[in-house]
């Protein structure tokens, strides 16, 4: 949702100040180049610390920020907020010529200050973007189910409009997967109002979007910009504790993986077998109590698995030449190569149409990024480029479908070439504890396989960061404030890959038939096996 804002208002608690999930909802807006105030709250209450505050703001979050409010007696009931106009009128000049954040100072629960914030709102964030064309454009930025209404695609859109009847033109999508709009409600809170049309500038729920999902953009061209403050880091396994309702239980996560972008929902073809990539523990307690209390289903989830992804130790290549049995023909062959760790992957062609048609390239292509979700180890392989330095087709014997039978093999024989390496997620650490913990704090880090920054001792308390494998720390939290009888800090946030022994982490059974099984892959594209 955080891509459909034209401003944002962003929450400090004057007591907790920065906190690991602040932090990286700053980092997203930054990203997106959202345009944001910030509020320092709960003046009123007992540890309130506005100057420490502000001091995290610039020194964590790298910003210049300016208040031009005063509290009195800090930390009571009785804290009282007032303007200082000169610092105001510092503010809105020195805004114009440099990156200057205002910091709004607030109490929710008493009211003060909150009328400056919504002054502040109209003052310092921009008025709803339109573009001033009809063409239309607009992005699909929450997807939500009922039982009453069905499915509802909610829009932002930025030029155009829609009303009732419309087909509506996704960018990137076949024109025979364009749904017609069956309504459009505008919303308020719970409240809504059937208006039948939407305008640029507005936001509203569209019914009737069946093949829509969270990211497409409408028009005809690309409006969602990614952005991700989370990522899936565990796997879970999924089942009905009553086997009949297996299939309400697909239906079911299939909607709620449409709601939740970061919910990848994976089944085996052979056995049924249902997984589903979680960010957490806690979600994983959400996703049981929605699928009792929404959709009536009780369900055996097993224990929380690490998502591990694979890359490559050095370059490699693999062809596959599909000729046989007639008709078919299809020759591809592909080089990989690894590319610096968070980089993605990449796919490159050097080839030219004469020597393989375009729409063959694009079929290898397709079929490349569908691959990479199961390497060697079966996992999903990241930090690589994958080149076409050949490919041939006939003009008789080959089908489209050809290509999309024999890239997985050209593929899967590249990554073998070139040596799968396995990697294992990370987690960034902060933690604040009484210095009495230190030692042993230290000692389980070891032990996990964790590396950490020097500690800093201050009021007899210590702070330090670390950096941890999923696979060893994902109890630690509770291990970590048990120990500390609950008084002890512990943030953490996803810190990226890094290589991992074979034998310290797992390999995952493959969903489907194996490429590399080219005769059974062969007669499973055919549609030839049982």
């Amino acid at each position: 949702s955080l891509q459909v804002l034209d401003g944002a208002v962003l929450v400090f608690s004057a007591v907790e100040g920065i906190q690991a999930h602040t932090e990286q909802l700053w980092k997203a807006l930054q990203q997106l180049q959202v345009p944001t105030i910030f509020v320092i709250n709960k003046v009123d209450r007992t540890g309130s610390n506005v100057e420490a505050v502000l001091s995290q703001m610039e020194s964590v979050l790298g910003v210049d920020v300016l208040s031009f409010q005063t509290v009195t007696e800090e930390g009571s009931e009785q804290c009282s907020i007032t303007v200082n106009p000169e610092e105001q009128a510092e503010l809105n000049s020195l805004r114009e010529e440099m990156k200057l954040y205002p910091v709004i100072i607030t109490s929710a629960k008493t009211g003060l200050g909150i009328d400056v914030l919504l002054e502040s709102i109209v003052a310092y964030l921009p008025d709803a973007t339109v573009r001033q064309t009809e063409e239309l454009s607009g992005v699909i930025f929450k997807i939500s189910h009922s039982k009453e209404m069905g499915k509802a695609a909610y829009v932002r859109l930025y030029g155009g409009s829609l009303k009732n009847r419309d087909i509506v033109p996704v960018f990137g999508r076949e024109k025979e997967n364009w749904d017609k709009i069956t309504q459009i409600r505008r919303y308020s809170g719970s409240r809504y109002k059937d208006t039948g049309v939407v305008e640029a500038g507005e936001i509203a729920a569209v019914y009737g979007l069946e093949h829509c999902k969270v990211g497409d953009s409408i028009g005809n061209g690309q409006v969602f910009r990614q952005c991700s403050i989370a990522m899936p880091l565990l796997m879970v396994q999924v089942s009905a504790k009553r086997e009949a309702e297996e299939p309400k239980l697909w239906k079911a996560l299939q909607e709620m993986e449409e709601e939740d972008a970061l919910l990848h929902l994976e089944r085996q073809e052979q056995t049924g077998e249902m997984f589903l990539q979680v960010t957490g523990k806690i979600q994983i307690e959400v996703l049981e109590s929605m699928l009792a209390e929404r959709y009536g289903l009780e369900c055996n989830m097993s224990a929380a698995r690490v998502i591990y992804k694979e890359t490559v130790a050095k370059p490699g290549t693999g062809l596959e030449i599909y000729t046989m049995p007639k008709p078919c023909w299809a020759i591809v062959q592909l080089r990989v190569d690894p590319l610096p760790p968070g980089s993605g992957v990449r796919f490159v062609s050097v080839i030219k149409d004469k020597e393989l048609p375009y729409r063959y390239q694009h079929h290898v292509e397709q079929s490349v990024m569908d691959t990479l979700r199961q390497g060697i180890y079966g996992w999903e392989v990241t930090d690589i480029q994958v080149t076409l330095i050949g490919g041939e087709s006939h003009h008789e014997h080959t089908h489209p479908l050809d290509f999309f039978l024999a890239t997985p093999i050209a593929f899967l024989r590249a990554l073998t070439a070139a040596g799968a390496v396995l990697l294992e997620p990370l987690v960034q650490v902060h933690m604040v504890a009484e210095e009495v913990y230190l030692g042993k704090v230290i000692g389980q880090i070891l032990d996990m396989r964790g590396t950490f920054e020097s500690p800093e001792i201050k009021n007899g308390s210590f702070i330090m960061d670390a950096v941890l494998p999923v696979a060893t720390s994902m109890d630690y939290p509770i291990t970590f404030r048990s120990m500390t009888s609950g008084r002890g800090v512990y943030q953490a946030r996803f810190h990226g890959y890094q290589q991992c022994p074979l034998e310290l982490g797992a390999v995952r059974e493959r969903l489907g038939v194996n490429p590399l099984d080219r005769d059974q892959w062969i007669l499973s594209r055919r549609g030839a096996m049982q």
